[in-house]
């Protein structure tokens, strides 16, 4: 198809866009062009180097449907058809583009060829088929304006009210997404607030004993023996008779392995006893602060260096307790009676696995409701030999919840180095200094200590 032939002197201004007018710019329709004049017409065109940076961001994830949409708009006129119609009086605007005749770079030295702003203003002074009556340069940059200013081009510098609204970066609209969708998820799944917190002081002060040398350990093992007689039962017999409500017959054999008990204590006595002054208090909170309801919900607390019970763990220095004699039949009936389990509500919790001086324990619930709380307060024992600080961990999911909802709490540890005899009297076997568990014990609350767990664990 033959090329249409434009007739520039029928257009009162040639303004010559810069390429960000298109890929910045509202559309061409929108534009304010009364600014420039508001009569017209106006013959709106691009330059090949305009042409060759729009066409650049065709694939670009901001503006590359501008661009495309604009390749669009101009295909038939690069194929040789008339002017495109923008706008249609006030004024009128009609699209086209342009094309220069061989540039003679060697006579403009401010001007680089292989600069874009450069070579659209010399494609403007040099277009191709017009004068230089009614050429203007339309750019929201300054740089081409400046040069075209230096050949007394006249310029239309745009302003901002020209440009389009800022669209957001790829990465932006990602975000966007992901907040749209953790939206919709608040709306459809239960939110968990969880708070660890310590009762007590915040920086918990430890204590850690002098490694025992073999003589020490012998010592206090041959007085937890001197302490620890066994229980003298010849005034439970009888003439020849042996009564079986006074006399333990098992007694000997119980008190033998209790005997054998002390030396294993013994090769761990400094960190066993350690755990009776290295506890402490805190409370996790767990709140839904969610919309609905946590269906099957499961809290998991774990512990890193350290345990965890819901009382204080006491050991004592004399070691496991000895053995009595039982005075009173055992009836083995009664061991084997089925124990009938509670029966827990939807709305209640139960331990999964307990606080029992483990590393770990978790509670279950059916149907945790919107604003419910569970609240756990119970004891950590510190490990002063670990490297790192001790870690209460919490993990929580639920059967209409995505993912995992965590938290966790670092114990920042003040530990002070103590031989045994700072801190326990080596004639009694019995502690000497301050500690939470005697403070128990003189205010009668025995609940609150727990005297066998140690011995569980061993065992």
């Amino acid at each position: 198809m033959a090329r249409a032939e434009i007739q520039y002197d029928n257009y009162k201004i040639k303004a010559f866009i810069d390429s960000n007018i298109i890929l910045e710019c509202r559309p061409l329709r929108e534009l304010p062009w009364q600014e420039i004049d508001a009569d017209g017409p106006i013959l709106v065109l691009v330059t090949p180097t305009a042409i060759t940076e729009i066409d650049s961001k065709k694939q670009d994830g901001r503006i590359g449907k501008r661009a495309r949409e604009f390749n669009r708009l101009i295909a038939p006129v690069a194929e040789g058809g008339p002017p495109i119609l923008i706008r249609q009086s006030k004024p009128r605007v009609e699209l086209a583009l342009s094309r220069a005749v061989r540039i003679p770079w060697n006579q403009h030295d401010d001007l680089d060829s292989d600069d874009g702003d450069s070579r659209i203003v010399a494609e403007i002074l040099y277009a191709q088929d017009m004068n230089e009556v009614g050429k203007l340069i339309v750019s929201h940059d300054i740089k081409p304006i400046t040069f075209a200013s230096n050949y007394n081009l006249a310029t239309h510098h745009v302003t901002d009210s020209w440009l389009r609204q800022p669209e957001p970066h790829p990465k932006d609209r990602q975000i966007q997404k992901l907040q749209q969708k953790l939206t919709n998820y608040e709306t459809t799944e239960p939110a968990f607030q969880i708070t660890i917190d310590l009762i007590d002081e915040e920086s918990v002060t430890l204590v850690r004993i002098d490694d025992l040398s073999n003589k020490e350990r012998a010592s206090i093992q041959n007085r937890i023996f001197e302490l620890n007689p066994p229980v003298d039962q010849s005034g439970n017999i009888q003439g020849i008779s042996l009564s079986t409500d006074t006399y333990d017959f098992y007694y000997d054999e119980r008190f033998m392995a209790y005997q054998k008990s002390i030396p294993v204590f013994m090769t761990n006595y400094e960190q066993k006893l350690e755990r009776t002054f290295n506890q402490a208090r805190f409370k996790l909170k767990v709140v839904n602060t969610g919309k609905v309801q946590a269906e099957n919900l499961l809290v998991e607390v774990c512990v890193a260096n350290g345990w965890i019970h819901d009382r204080f763990v006491a050991i004592s220095p004399q070691g496991p307790k000895k053995p009595k004699p039982r005075t009173q039949p055992i009836i083995p009936i009664y061991d084997t009676l089925p124990i009938i389990p509670q029966r827990v509500g939807r709305h209640e919790f139960e331990y999964k696995d307990a606080p029992n001086h483990g590393h770990i324990f978790s509670v279950t619930c059916q149907d945790f409701r919107q604003g419910q709380e569970y609240i756990f307060e119970g004891v950590v024992s510190i490990d002063v030999r670990a490297i790192e600080n001790t870690n209460i961990s919490v993990a929580i999911t639920a059967s209409n919840f995505y993912g995992v909802a965590r938290d966790s709490k670092i114990i920042t540890r003040n530990i002070e180095t103590y031989h045994i005899s700072k801190l326990v009297d080596l004639n009694s076997l019995n502690i000497t200094v301050p500690t939470q568990i005697r403070d128990l014990l003189t205010s009668g609350n025995f609940k609150a200590v727990d005297w066998t767990a140690l011995e569980k664990e061993d065992s």
